[in-house]
């Protein structure tokens, strides 16, 4: 699947629905907005109401607080719908997309790659595609700008803080990047397993009478076992990778 092809369908798909594209571009504004507020006044609740002992007004300041972590967690409910919606469209969009080139294609494509293969092709990549756009360039996009507002605010609170924090996002992006390379790899050919794995089980229930013709039965058992195994060494090392970036960063926090 080309990435231009795939650039295309989310435009068509966002170009088809602009009141949802322009609302969803709205609600990540004021989700990126409203996520800096609760820190200002909580430094404001800190400074001015419990340092120097002063309980005026902080009733309302907390209510203020609270009031804001309940907006954000009502534009992030409305954010994830809209990328819901969103991305279903488009899964159902690249999947018409690919049944009719699958029409289109020679029968010698079918001979080459086995059905299990684009059986996952089908189903799975374009389902991590939604997952891309849901999970991966909005989110991003989002994070993106809230580490701006942070610096900023970390900044506004501190220059020496700041400046230490600034420092620290260029090791941040340096682990992130061979994180990411690494768990590109290995989900790549997780991927590629799942498909040779798929592929095996719907060829045996295919060939099953030939099999056991010719009493092919333990090499096919031995075959599938060599591509679980494979696939398992995989999983297990995109796990491996997953597990320990996360307290890298919690650490780092």
């Amino acid at each position: 699947m080309k990435p231009s092809f795939i650039k295309q369908t989310i435009h068509t798909i966002l170009k088809k629905n602009k009141g949802l594209s322009i609302l969803l571009g709205i609600l990540v504004a004021v989700v990126v907005l409203l996520s800096l507020l609760p820190p200002q006044i909580l430094k404001i609740i800190i400074d001015r109401n419990l340092v120097v002992k002063d309980m005026k007004n902080l009733e309302r300041r907390a209510f203020l607080y609270f009031l804001c972590l309940l907006m954000i967690s009502v534009c992030e409910f409305a954010k994830n719908a809209l990328l819901t919606i969103l991305g279903q469209k488009m899964v159902t969009s690249l999947r018409m997309e690919l049944n009719k080139k699958l029409m289109r294609l020679p029968s010698s494509y079918f001979s080459e790659n086995s059905s299990g293969e684009i059986t996952s092709r089908i189903m799975n990549d374009v389902s991590n595609v939604e997952s891309l756009f849901a999970d991966g360039a909005i989110s991003m996009m989002i994070d993106c700008l809230k580490i701006l507002g942070i610096l900023l605010s970390i900044f506004a609170f501190s220059l020496p803080l700041g400046i230490f924090v600034l420092f620290l996002i260029p090791n941040i992006y340096a682990i992130t990047r061979t994180f990411q390379k690494r768990m590109l790899k290995a989900q790549v050919e997780n991927l590629e397993q799942y498909g040779l794995v798929n592929g095996h089980i719907a060829e045996t229930l295919k060939s099953v009478k030939m099999i056991k013709s010719y009493s092919k039965e333990s090499y096919m058992e031995r075959l599938y076992q060599h591509r679980i195994d494979e696939n398992f060494k995989t999983i297990h090392r995109v796990n491996f990778l997953d597990s320990i970036y996360s307290p890298i960063i919690q650490v780092t926090r």
